[in-house]
């Protein structure tokens, strides 16, 4: 983005911006919300998929549980 001055041009900003606010709302971290700053990383496909690894593990957490119905 372009709304900031260095090193706010890559969007950290607002998307800082967002997580705070979500966080006034009473979101907590670690809970019910997920914030990942992946350092220098960039808003395309390689950069999406270098890190994709991360979210899924938050939405998806490896358990003992089968995975399978009874």
């Amino acid at each position: 983005g372009d709304c900031c001055p260095e090193p706010y041009s890559d969007d950290r900003y607002q998307t800082e911006a967002v997580r705070n606010h979500m966080e006034e709302l009473g979101f907590a971290l670690g809970e019910d919300l997920f914030y990942y700053l992946d350092e220098g990383g960039q808003h395309n496909e390689y950069y999406w998929g270098r890190r994709f690894d991360v979210p899924m593990k938050d939405l998806y957490p490896i358990t003992n549980s089968p995975t399978s119905p009874k």
